[in-house]
């Protein structure tokens, strides 16, 4: 059973959550990205009752931040965390969403991997699939169509430019490299990436 209580980091207005230590020897630190929730009126999921899920589901030290579906968590080397996860919000919350998972490592790659470090933070957003795209679809896309916005594939993330906001992006919803993706402004990514470190 998950153990709720706040954190004295100001994660903006989401409380953080943790749960109880590991039992294991040697526990694994993970990113869990969910797709899709608390979006628009629809999956809504409360940090709060996903941290409790994913204590009953067996996962240890279980962080959220913010409202979009962010989940640092504890766990046996072993366990499948999208599955997990995955299967916990199903059971209680009756509907199914993609889940991805992040090491500390892969995060701090994302990190130091920016292809656009002149630009302002506000500008940048980063893209994470489940997969690398395959080759044909990359040759398949025009960079330069959607200048001044632009895009960088490094191995599964898509890194995004967007000098006038996610808001007002023309290149984002008609971008196929990002479709079945999740996305996270580049402040989320730099908290987490830093979560992950605890």
């Amino acid at each position: 059973m998950a153990t709720h209580q706040e954190e004295a980091h100001d994660y903006h207005d989401d409380p953080t959550t943790r749960g109880p230590s590991a039992p294991w020897g040697t526990a694994v630190r993970s990113l869990a990205l969910l797709r899709g929730v608390n979006v628009g009126g629809h999956h809504k999921v409360a940090m709060k009752d996903l941290a409790s899920w994913l204590g009953d589901a067996g996962f240890t030290s279980v962080t959220t931040y913010i409202q979009s579906g962010n989940v640092v968590l504890d766990h046996d080397p072993d366990h499948d965390v999208a599955s997990m996860v995955r299967a916990a919000i199903a059971e209680h919350a009756g509907f199914d969403v993609a889940v991805l998972v992040r090491s500390a490592r892969e995060m701090a790659t994302v990190v130091v991997s920016n292809p656009f470090p002149e630009a302002p933070p506000t500008t940048l957003h980063v893209a994470f699939r489940q997969h690398e795209p395959d080759a044909a679809l990359l040759a398949s896309l025009d960079p330069a169509r959607w200048e001044p916005e632009q895009f960088v594939t490094r191995g599964r993330e898509v890194y995004l430019h967007l000098p006038a906001g996610m808001g007002r992006s023309t290149m984002v919803p008609r971008l196929a490299l990002v479709k079945e993706a999740t996305i996270r402004n580049w402040n989320t990514v730099t908290v987490l990436t830093e979560m992950l470190t605890r």
